[in-house]
């Protein structure tokens, strides 16, 4: 009986075994096809509704080579061939827009892993948010039937989780000024002059206009106005009128003096 038990023990496990190798042939290889080119996708965006984003023209820095790996001997970091990044234009008034920034890959002459880091340039345009985090582009090269084979990655992420696209955000609100004449004495139907200034944080450009509107009439306080920084507008309030200012960048401070 022992021996009967050992001899079906044998055939299970016999049958195992082929049943894996079989298994095993049935694995595709994976193909790859070359890359000329990598694509990030880049979203532009607006904060509130109802304000114009200013024309901007997002740009990046030089891709620099930070590790070689599994290459030839005396491929290096150094002497590694680079990629090139182009520039991405977004039109006045197109946050919401999504674009692709294409990044074109070099020749490599041997197999291996490329690490790149790269930064998005941080503009001067108020109310822009820049993207500040580095960015990482992985090109590992096999050897292909035909030649070498380029797979790109590029990974914006910064909180762990992949990511190939980020974002811009353009942010500007409103600023209320109304009037109120109280009092015995308070002539209710006197116009008041009210001298309204705004203040770019330094080092910030505004270039988008601001817009008021005054006896339905829409005036701009346009981004040629602005000297040194600060642009003024006189407006003239009567008791219970409000005149709003909108598409203000955040970080624009103001005073309102009578």
């Amino acid at each position: 009986m022992k021996k009967l038990f050992a001899m079906l023990l044998a055939v299970v496990m016999i049958f195992s075994l082929a049943t894996v190798s079989f298994a095993s042939e049935d694995v595709e290889t994976p193909v790859y096809e070359d890359m000329e080119t990598v694509t990030v996708t880049k979203t532009y965006t607006a904060t509130n509704e109802g304000t114009v984003s200013p024309a901007e023209t997002f740009s990046f820095t030089a891709l620099t080579c930070v590790s070689v790996t599994d290459a030839a001997e005396g491929v290096t970091a150094a002497n590694a061939p680079v990629p090139t990044i182009a520039t991405v234009d977004f039109a006045a008034d197109e946050a919401t827009a999504t674009k692709d920034i294409t990044i074109t890959l070099p020749e490599y002459t041997s197999v291996g892993i490329y690490t790149y880091t790269f930064s998005e340039v941080v503009g001067n345009t108020a109310g822009v948010t820049y993207h500040d985090d580095e960015i990482t582009l992985k090109v590992t090269v096999i050897q292909g039937a035909d030649g070498k084979i380029r797979v790109a990655a590029v990974h914006t992420e910064s909180d762990g989780q992949k990511s190939d696209d980020f974002e811009n955000v353009y942010s500007a609100g409103t600023l209320a000024v109304s009037k109120t004449v109280t009092g015995n004495l308070g002539d209710q139907t006197k116009d008041f002059i009210v001298k309204v200034t705004f203040t770019a944080p330094e080092g910030k450009v505004v270039k988008e206009a601001i817009s008021y509107v005054v006896d339905g009439e829409t005036l701009t306080i346009a981004p040629e106005a602005w000297e040194n920084g600060v642009a003024s507008v006189d407006i003239a309030l009567k008791h219970g009128e409000t005149i709003t200012f909108t598409n203000i960048p955040y970080g624009v401070s103001y005073t309102v003096v009578e």
